[in-house]
């Protein structure tokens, strides 16, 4: 057991700025059509007022988030929010995005890493198919879950179905 005997406690002490950043841990993306996905961090800092001391890397994996750990990664952004495009129609296109937001404050000389992702849904996949009358006229609609919220989309109207469906298939 060790102790400082002449140890007198009259300390100065003096306030780090500290960073508080947020972002969702999953940002979940229905994919039909070539899109930027936008992701906007919240930051908050315990002294400093505006943020000229900060400076921003986004990584992004399709692998994990242990971004050091593969080496498979890219800097995709060097700016507070990320912008990703993701094309549907790209050859090898990945459904999960790992993302790793770095920010630096060059008067503590501190770095703060928050991860994210963006996971791509597949249009119809796990959605329910629904075929109803409404007004007189046949629709066809789905409902699907895009992360935790669900949405309705009307896929086909059929407004004279006697005309449109043989007489075995009407409602």
């Amino acid at each position: 057991m060790a102790s400082c005997y002449d140890d007198k406690g009259n300390y100065t002490y003096q306030e780090v700025n500290t960073l508080d950043v947020s972002l969702n841990k999953v940002y979940s993306v229905r994919l039909d059509k070539d899109t930027t996905v936008t992701i906007i961090p919240q930051l908050s800092q315990s002294l400093q007022e505006n943020e000229d001391n900060l400076e921003y890397t986004w990584l992004h994996s399709t692998t994990n988030h242990n971004f050091y750990g593969h080496g498979k990664f890219d800097t995709v952004g060097l700016e507070q929010n990320l912008n990703f495009h993701i094309d549907p129609e790209a050859k090898n296109l990945a459904y999960a995005h790992y993302f790793r937001l770095n920010v630096y404050d060059r008067i503590t000389d501190i770095e703060y890493p928050v991860n994210t992702t963006i996971e791509l849904i597949k249009p119809y996949v796990g959605s329910w198919m629904i075929l109803h009358r409404k007004n007189g006229q046949t629709e066809l609609g789905s409902v699907e879950y895009i992360g935790e919220t669900s949405s309705y989309r009307k896929m086909l109207i059929m407004k004279k179905p006697e005309k449109d469906l043989p007489e075995n298939r009407r409602l």
